[in-house]
């Protein structure tokens, strides 16, 4: 487990591939605070959506939503150049 990279990182990869890393780097900025609610509802909604709430790949979302610096982050990731 400690040599699996951060879920950010194959988030960023596939939404590179699929052409979606600008606009949800947009949404995730147009959000604002409402990120806050999403995640609130997120957390009380996580055990009817998921066997695993509190699954890594959860709690990595749940932090960009909460986090502002998290959320710079993953947005600076998306707008990387992909690694190939």
């Amino acid at each position: 487990m400690a040599n699996e990279p951060h879920p950010w990182v194959a988030w960023a990869e596939h939404l590179q591939r699929w052409g979606l890393a600008q606009p949800i780097a947009v949404l995730l900025e147009a959000l604002g605070p409402l990120r806050w609610v999403f995640a609130q509802f997120l957390y009380g909604g996580l055990p009817l959506l998921t066997t695993q709430p509190n699954s890594s790949q959860w709690q990595a979302l749940l932090h960009i939503l909460e986090d502002d610096a998290a959320q710079r982050e993953f947005i600076n990731l998306l707008l990387e150049e992909p690694h190939q």
